[in-house]
């Protein structure tokens, strides 16, 4: 089971909207772009804990039969999809490093998984890459981002059991 950018322990974000009273507008801004935002209550820090404790035996009767891997992203505030900009802040001053949705401590889910970290926010998981970026402004054209994530994603493939 690998798990790419998850919010394992939730996400300060989702935390920082739902006591905002922010959680509808976050969710409709979002879905205005094509992101599907629904689950955002499902991702608090509280949410989360409870279904870990559900799912903790679950892991525990399969970690010898089950390969689990987590990959967490890290973008610079420069570099994030602007979409997730507002987020972006929030979890670097809650929880620090994050890919623009998740912090890297909530992607690890546990050490003993962790894979590493990848120069990608939140949305270049799913293979997005901001328009804008061009190898000119010192970024990663979109043709080069396709063929690294591609790269990845195969290599993922390639290593498992």
């Amino acid at each position: 089971m690998t798990t790419l950018g998850t919010p394992h322990h939730g996400t300060t974000f989702a935390d920082w909207a739902v006591q905002n009273g922010l959680a509808g507008t976050v969710t409709a801004v979002l879905g205005l772009l094509g992101i599907d935002f629904l689950g955002l209550e499902d991702l608090t820090t509280t949410a989360c804990r409870k279904r870990n404790r559900l799912l903790e035996n679950y892991e525990n009767r399969n970690s010898n039969r089950i390969l689990y891997q987590t990959y967490a992203g890290v973008q610079d505030m420069d570099d994030v999809f602007w979409p997730l900009l507002p987020s972006y802040r929030v979890i670097r001053k809650m929880e620090g490093i994050n890919d623009g949705l998740v912090a890297v401590d909530s992607a690890k889910w546990k050490d003993a998984y962790f894979r590493g970290i990848r120069d990608w926010d939140h949305l270049n998981f799913l293979g997005w890459w901001e328009p804008a970026e061009l190898d000119l402004l010192g970024g990663r054209a979109p043709r080069t981002f396709r063929r690294q994530a591609r790269t990845f994603y195969q290599d993922l493939a390639r290593a498992l059991p």
